[in-house]
């Protein structure tokens, strides 16, 4: 029998301190050791767009990593 693979996403959990506050004019959110801010009209908006911006900055270092690790092999 021929050994066969199956290409599935999987989410990490990862626990990272996001700072979130409070101005006039809507949300702030924060994660200072990656240097991500954004900015909402609401907290549940912010948390939102944070998981966002993380997800993108993870896929952005993967991106890296793997054009990175394309070079070395050429």
């Amino acid at each position: 029998m021929q050994p066969h693979s199956v290409k599935l996403g999987v989410r990490p959990c990862l626990l990272l301190e996001c700072k979130f506050w409070l101005e006039d004019d809507g949300w702030n959110a924060t994660v200072e050791s990656l240097g991500l801010t954004v900015h909402a009209p609401s907290f549940e908006a912010a948390k939102n767009d944070m998981e966002l911006a993380l997800g993108r900055h993870i896929e952005l270092l993967l991106g890296e990593r793997v054009a990175g690790d394309r070079g070395r092999a050429a």
